[in-house]
């Protein structure tokens, strides 16, 4: 006997059923990418720019809370 009370509950129809075709749509494949890649991009500013940024932020950041 089922632990669950299944009485009434109904499946629902796929959309192969639906549309009366007789074989299941096929998906495309997506083109593999390098697993390197970033969503956006390449890195366009080095290293000293990210730390002039975050020294730039510290101060801004200080002056803020200063004032």
């Amino acid at each position: 006997m089922s632990v669950f009370n299944t009485e009434g509950v109904k499946q629902r129809k796929t959309a192969v059923h639906l549309n009366g075709a007789t074989e299941a749509p096929t998906a495309t494949q997506a083109p593999v990418k390098d697993e390197r890649d970033h969503p956006a991009g390449p890195v366009k500013h080095g290293g000293p720019m990210q730390a002039a940024r975050i020294l730039l932020f510290g101060v801004f950041f200080t002056v803020s809370c200063v004032l």
